[in-house]
Order: structure tokens, then C-alpha cells, then sequence
């Protein structure tokens, strides 16, 4: 009695003992006490429940951060990660590997490699080692709430956004493009032909066709969405209310009937088209090579968002 006696304290101990997330110099990073996630200082970051992870130090419906819809980390079938609103967040997990959606794009941004005393933690956007834990008893809520943790505390987004846009500029080397100054949004490529968002497959609805002065959609195309380049603007080749025509006049882009002063866009001698009395960031890109007149004036207004 007294030897299962023991050996359910040492059990025990050894479930409520907290468990050191480590980096490759040893440094402890997070706490891992049975469903807690802290940091060194204690401040509990998540909680987890099964396939459940909370925000803080909690298990209320309310605090759902993420909730895993997989049965093994190492599964082939890609496993959803839903959000906390329920809808399918951008992250999912397939084959041990971290994968992140961004603009209809697929990137690989950390692995889990299970040892045979650890879990270990990499970033595939680096090639190295992000953490590791000394047990292999952790769940799956766990090791990607640990991951979770990383991604915010080593910036790993900015990490992930620097690695497209150097993609992307390679992708794009020798082509006209327009690059937005500001945030994450598409950057439009023209390669002679086709205008389209950098790193879309060429079947996507977003690829335009620019030939003979006739910009149209290159899929499901419909006269509606055709528009006509007449030298000085583009207008609707089908219709359209004559606010939505708009033409360059003396190097600014303005609409051709009941214009608003706030809404003139001009090309500055940086190559950057902006609004001309508008805010630093607002609707501003940044071109690069021999883009058309018309191709510029189709994104800075949305024309080819569709």
C-alpha cells in the first residue's frame, strides 16, 4: 500500500511541477504548470482545456483564443485552427508543421520535432531553433499555445512579413509593379500583358488583361467590367454613372464630373501616386518600372479589386 502510495505523490509531484520552456542557451522563455502557460515571472499568458486554448488565467467561453481541430500534430490531413469568433483562423497545422495563410498564399512558418526525451520547437523562416521542452508529456493545445507565445514575443509576423516582401521583390525582379507605402496590402504586377496581386496563381479572379487601350478581367469576363483607356482616363466601356469617370489633367487624376478637391491624386517626383491634399499612408503606391498610366490609375481607384 505504502509503494502505490508513493508512487501516486511522485505522480502527482510530477503533474503539478512546472516544466521550463527553454532556447538553445538554456534560458527559460515560459512555464508550463499542468494547463498554464506563464512567463518567468508568473503572469499566466494561456490556459488550455483539451483542444482549447484561453486568454489568460481563465476557461470562460468568452476568453476561447483558439480551439485545434486536429487529433495528432503529425496528422496528413490538414488540421483547422479555429479562432475566437469560431470562424477558420489563418493559422493550421499539417505534418508536424505551422502554416500560415496570407493573401491566398501558403507559408511554412515553424515545425514541431518530437525527440525522445523533448519537443522541440523550429522556425522555418529562419532555420532555427525557437524552444524546446524536456518532456514529451505536453498536449496539443499546449505545444501550440507555446508556439502562439513565440509568435508574439519574437515578432514573428514582422519576421514573416520582411520574408514576402523579399519574395516578392525577387518574384517581381525586371517587372513594372506598384508597392503600397504603407501596409500589407496587395502589391500589383504588370508583366507586359496581365496585371495582377504578386504571388496569385494566374486561374485567379484578380488577373487583368491591358491590350489595344481595353482593360478587362481575364476570367469571367462581362462587358460591365470592361473599361477603356481614352488617352487621358479611363472609363467604363458598358455605362457608369459619369462620377465614376474620372481623367488627368495636368498631372492630377481627378473625377470629371462634380469633382472633390480631397479625392485629386497626382504622381510625386519619388514615383509615389497619393492623393494630393491627403494624409501621409492614405491610398499611396510606390512605382516601380514602366507601369502604364492606365494600369496606376485602375489601382489607386479599386477598379481592379474584385
Amino acid at each position: 500500500m505504502r509503494y502505490f502510495s508513493l508512487i501516486f505523490l511522485l505522480l502527482h509531484g510530477f503533474a503539478q511541477a512546472q516544466l521550463p520552456v527553454l532556447n538553445l542557451d538554456n534560458d527559460t522563455l515560459f512555464l508550463l504548470n499542468a494547463d498554464k502557460l506563464s512567463d518567468p515571472s508568473g503572469n499566466i499568458l494561456f490556459s488550455t482545456k483539451g483542444n482549447i486554448i484561453f486568454q489568460g488565467n481563465s476557461t470562460a467561453y468568452n476568453d476561447i483564443r483558439f480551439t485545434l481541430a486536429i487529433d495528432s500534430l503529425a496528422q496528413k490531413k490538414q488540421g483547422t485552427i479555429y479562432d475566437k469568433k469560431g470562424a477558420a483562423s489563418d493559422f493550421f497545422i499539417q505534418e508536424s508543421t505551422v502554416n500560415i495563410r496570407v493573401k491566398e498564399q501558403m507559408y511554412r512558418i515553424s515545425t514541431f520535432v518530437r525527440n525522445a526525451d523533448n519537443w522541440a520547437i523550429y522556425s522555418n523562416l529562419n532555420d532555427s531553433l525557437l524552444a524546446f521542452i524536456p518532456t514529451t508529456m505536453v498536449s496539443n493545445a499546449q505545444l501550440f499555445a507555446v508556439f502562439y507565445a513565440l509568435w508574439e514575443r519574437q515578432q514573428m509576423q514582422k519576421q514573416l512579413d520582411d520574408f514576402i516582401h523579399q519574395s516578392a521583390a525577387k518574384e517581381r525582379d525586371g517587372l513594372a509593379a506598384m508597392v503600397p507605402v504603407l501596409g500589407n496590402a496587395w502589391i500589383w504586377v504588370w508583366d507586359g500583358t496581365y496585371l495582377y496581386p504578386n504571388g496569385v496563381p494566374m486561374s485567379s479572379s484578380m488577373v487583368w488583361k491591358f491590350e489595344n487601350n481595353k482593360l478587362s478581367p481575364v476570367h469571367y469576363p462581362r462587358t460591365q467590367e470592361e473599361w477603356r483607356w481614352d488617352g487621358q482616363g479611363l472609363k467604363p466601356y458598358w455605362g457608369g454613372n459619369p462620377q465614376n469617370q474620372w481623367e488627368w489633367r495636368s498631372g492630377v487624376l481627378r473625377q470629371i464630373w462634380n469633382n472633390n478637391f480631397q479625392n485629386e491624386y497626382i504622381i510625386d517626383e519619388n514615383q509615389v501616386i497619393r492623393k494630393r491634399f491627403g494624409i501621409y499612408g492614405d491610398n499611396e503606391w510606390q512605382i516601380e518600372g514602366d507601369m502604364p498610366l492606365p494600369l496606376i490609375t485602375a489601382v489607386v481607384l479599386g477598379i481592379v479589386f474584385r
